[in-house]
């Protein structure tokens, strides 16, 4: 019987030893998978934060474009746009300045309608609040990784511990039996 008792004292000491190894694998692991990821989530962050800064750059600059959206603006640029159509049905100006240069008056005045309704910063703004809400997102993901991290670390940690409780208690055990035997 004592040869039991070696070999059961031998297996939770293996066992021991297979839940500290295990132990080291499972957070080295974590650890060799989550560092990569975590720096792959700064990076975007860090992008994101250029993009909104160049962002704000550019609608500092184009701010002053801002005015020229003003209804008298408009206004006029429509007028000029209704002056080259009345012109394409005029013969006499039809052929003066010919029906391309006309079409292209049209085209040009309909563009820059189009362009001063909807103005540069106001674009500018929309994709700015849409690349901060990505940051917050990009912030979130990362704080979700490391809690994830360690909450798999933690309940990994907490089983393995719960083997090495019983590989110990099999190891006291055929100690204390093997110890009986001998007294």
């Amino acid at each position: 019987m004592s040869r039991w008792r070696r070999a059961a004292r031998r297996l939770g000491r293996t066992g021991l030893w297979l839940s500290a190894v295990l132990v080291g694998a499972l957070w080295t692991g974590l650890g060799l998978t989550l560092v990569p990821a975590q720096v792959a989530v700064q990076e975007t962050g860090q992008q994101l934060r250029q993009l909104d800064r160049q962002l704000g750059e550019v609608e500092q600059v184009l701010s002053p474009l801002d005015s020229l959206g003003r209804p008298q603006t408009l206004a006029a640029v429509r007028a000029l746009g209704q002056l080259a159509r009345t012109a394409q049905g005029t013969p006499v100006v039809d052929m003066l300045l010919g029906q391309d240069t006309l079409g292209d008056a049209v085209t040009l005045t309909r563009r820059w309608e189009q362009t001063l309704a909807q103005p540069p910063s106001g674009r500018l703004t929309g994709a700015r609040a849409l690349v901060q809400r990505w940051q917050r997102q990009v912030e979130t993901a990362g704080k979700r990784l490391i809690w994830t991290a360690l909450a798999l670390g933690l309940v990994g940690t907490l089983a393995v511990g719960w083997f090495a409780a019983g590989q110990w208690a099999l190891f006291r055990y055929a100690g204390q039996e093997q110890s009986s035997e001998k007294g």
